[in-house]
């Protein structure tokens, strides 16, 4: 499945195919497993952070690369020192990543800025694409997953 057919002598091609196989294998599919199991008794709600930071220092063909999101929940986009170094999207993203981590932490339900947060389950595997424009995707990567 991760053979980028019909260039499959296409190095760019194979080296993304294998950073999915490799992202898949340690982080996402354990991630669905681990949200199915949770599903059996407490409300989930999965999210993917796919806003690639202005400061970001990695090549593009990386992608979001894990725990990019980190600085955005602490607010770092917000701190006078580091202002040049994060754009106004940064900013919003930041902003909207501390809500939904306070509402949660409030009232269980992370929805915010007007984006209704859809609950996991192991038959509606719903989950918040953050970044720029955050939306409700249905499900990820269904083939891969």
């Amino acid at each position: 499945m991760y053979t980028p057919w019909p260039n499959n002598s296409d190095k760019y091609a194979l080296r993304s195919q294998l950073v999915d196989l490799i992202g898949d294998y340690i982080f996402f599919a354990p991630s669905h497993e681990v949200a199915d199991i949770h599903n059996r008794v407490a409300p989930v709600y999965m999210y993917e952070f796919a806003h690639r930071a202005t400061s970001s220092l990695l090549e593009p063909w990386m992608g979001v690369v894990h725990a990019e999101n980190v600085p955005f929940g602490f607010g770092i986009p917000l701190l006078p020192k580091f202002l040049s170094w994060y754009s106004e999207a940064d900013r919003n993203v930041s902003l909207f990543v501390m809500t939904m981590y306070a509402n949660f932490a409030r009232s269980g339900d992370p929805s915010a800025s007007g984006v209704t947060w859809d609950r996991y389950n192991s038959s509606h595997r719903a989950y918040l694409r953050v970044d720029s424009d955050p939306k409700m995707l249905a499900t990820f990567y269904p083939r891969r997953m």
